[in-house]
């Protein structure tokens, strides 16, 4: 059974790093999506995330 790494990216550096690290230990990739994307601004994401935070997300 191979390991299983599972990311989030944002803009694109947590799956670079992922692939990275999938292809070095050998392991299967698996990326995690929002049913509902965030937005592109940081400073908007980060707000709606905190949103979510609170309403138990």
């Amino acid at each position: 059974m191979s390991p299983l790494v599972v990311y989030y990216s944002y803009s694109g550096t947590t799956r670079r790093l992922a692939e990275d690290i999938a292809l070095i230990i050998d392991g299967d990739l698996r990326e995690l999506k929002p049913q509902k994307p965030y937005s592109f601004s940081y400073n908007t994401a980060v707000k709606e995330v905190r949103e979510e935070i609170e309403k138990g997300y």
